[in-house]
């Protein structure tokens, strides 16, 4: 019995293998249609770089503007000077005040790192805020201050008053911060706009 079943599985393995299928009968291709071109981005308006307009001042509150901004700007530096020399310039032993040998509690570590923190974010913040102002200065002495970096309108006298650095028009700072996180962009300032035009 064993010998018939040997034979079998011998059979069943020497069976030739099938014959390939004979290739099917070139067609003809048919054309198609050339495939859709892609569409190139839409420019925003608030892609665009608006030339902005000479803005003509009366001396008076050019002066006025020019003077707040330089008070705004020595308050900044300032501050700027108090944090880092305060925080960024001694040793943790120095700052928390305790000059023994004995070593600082693990807590003592992690509340001195979180004030130091705490201290850059703020020299960070007023780092950026020096900058706004500084734009703003040569924004004067170039012409365009006053102008809208966006749509080139004049920014309206109370904002200006209020935020003396405004590089835009309500409406378009609206536009600008819907669904925008807090940070600068990385884009070319008014000032460095015009710069690159006039040379």
């Amino acid at each position: 019995m064993a010998t018939k079943k040997a034979k079998t599985t011998v059979k069943k393995a020497a069976k030739p293998a099938t014959q390939a299928k004979p290739h099917a009968k070139r067609t003809k291709a048919v054309a198609r249609p050339p495939a859709k071109s892609v569409a190139k981005p839409k420019v925003t308006p608030a892609d665009e770089v608006v030339q902005p307009k000479r803005v003509k001042w009366p001396v008076a509150e050019l002066k006025e503007f020019r003077a707040h901004l330089q008070k705004l700007r020595d308050r900044v530096v300032d501050e700027i000077n108090f944090l880092a020399g305060d925080n960024l310039n001694r040793s943790q032993r120095e700052s928390s005040g305790d000059l023994s040998s004995y070593s600082f509690h693990m807590a003592d570590h992690g509340t001195d790192n979180f004030d130091r923190e705490f201290a850059l974010n703020l020299v960070s913040s007023e780092q950026d805020a020096l900058y706004e102002i500084d734009d703003a200065m040569r924004r004067i002495e170039m012409g365009v201050y006053g102008a809208c970096e966006r749509c080139g309108e004049m920014i309206a006298m109370p904002r200006l008053k209020a935020q003396p650095f405004a590089k835009m028009c309500i409406k378009c700072q609206s536009e600008a911060e819907r669904g925008r996180t807090h940070y600068r962009p990385f884009g070319k300032t008014i000032s460095q706009a015009v710069e690159t035009s006039e040379s």
